[in-house]
């Protein structure tokens, strides 16, 4: 994680370090059903959104 961010927190950079992963819910959709952008999750398009149900 940057230092920035635990300074932010008012923890010492140079005592504390750490690391930040993420894997959110519709990543494995794209996988799931093939879809080629996640910005389409996030478009509120009624006509893809319906594909998915």
């Amino acid at each position: 994680m940057h230092p920035n961010v635990f300074r932010n927190l008012k923890y010492d950079p140079d005592v504390i370090s750490g690391w930040a992963f993420g894997f959110g819910i519709e990543r494995i959709a794209l996988k799931r059903y093939d879809i080629d952008d996640i910005r389409r999750f996030f478009e509120n398009d009624p006509n893809f959104l319906r594909q998915l149900a």
